[in-house]
């Protein structure tokens, strides 16, 4: 169903853009058709789809809830200067680190990225060459950055 998105969830999801409340929510943000549809055919959960009022519903989630918004609300809530016709909010999976698991395998160890732009061409790098495991430092910018996750193009799936 496609119904008018809250107040409240356009708070949530503006909060979105600062670590500390995808902390708090285990949610983060991915925009745009590409990564969407990519996101509605992988094992990430979609919480919520946001799309243009003048998006068809070509691929939506099934278990997602469905807003549509106007252009200057999909503005108010894009993370890019021009903004997306369509948003998600993901949950944030967890993992935990088996060392065992890394053996024989092609790993990239990360310390102290900074810039979203870099690691998002770091994973999108290591998905190319089909390095499958990437492990960063705490000090390391948060992967689910919507920056990082719009520069990945994908790759981070």
């Amino acid at each position: 169903m496609n119904t008018e998105i809250s107040k409240s969830k356009i708070s949530l999801i503006n909060s979105l853009s600062l670590n500390k409340y995808r902390e708090i929510n285990n949610l983060f943000v991915a925009e745009g058709s590409k990564i969407v549809s990519e996101l509605t055919e992988s094992d990430y959960k979609i919480k919520y789809l946001i799309h243009n009022k003048k998006l068809n519903n070509t691929f939506f989630s099934k278990n997602a809830e469905v807003y549509c918004a106007d252009d200057d609300t999909m503005k108010r809530l894009s993370n890019l200067k021009t903004q997306s016709s369509i948003i998600a909010v993901v949950e944030i999976p967890q993992y935990n680190l088996d060392i065992s698991s890394l053996t024989n395998k092609l790993s990239l160890c990360l310390d102290d990225i900074q810039d979203p732009g870099n690691l998002g061409t770091i994973i999108r790098i290591c998905d190319w060459f089909g390095i499958e495991n990437i492990i960063c430092s705490e000090n390391s910018v948060d992967i689910y950055n919507p920056k990082v996750i719009q520069a990945t193009m994908g790759a981070f799936l």
